[in-house]
């Protein structure tokens, strides 16, 4: 009997999709939970310093870290802050995942799919 080899590179290439998403969420995860965070940290500091910080803090990580943010990347990280500070992150955070897995899963199954109606 000949061997399929086909299914054994579809569940291959299936596993490095999973793992693909997997990396993508933590990565979207982190990146949330950080501007969100740091904008709460801009609002305590705008409320106690004003507009000037927007500046102060975009020359100063650029200077000390190396990191380009610019002021209007400060200001979107505090309105993030302002329009979601009465929900809990985690809650901000699983909706716009769940609506980003929805819509990788949704382009992966159209894939696998035509493929495998290609390959039968």
């Amino acid at each position: 009997m000949k061997k399929n080899y086909f299914n054994e590179i579809r569940e291959l290439a299936i596993n490095n999709e999973v793992y693909q998403s997997v990396k993508e969420y933590s990565k979207y995860r982190n990146e949330l939970i950080t501007y969100y965070n740091v904008g709460e940290l801009l609002e305590k500091a705008y409320q106690q310093d004003g507009e000037k910080i927007f500046k102060e803090f975009a020359k100063n990580l650029k200077k000390d870290l190396d990191l380009e943010f610019s002021v209007n990347d400060l200001k979107c990280m505090r309105e993030f802050y302002l329009k979601n500070k009465d929900n809990p992150i985690e809650k901000i955070f699983n909706i716009k995942i769940e609506k980003n897995i929805i819509k990788e899963s949704e382009i992966w199954l159209k894939k696998e799919k035509g493929a495998q109606f290609a390959h039968h």
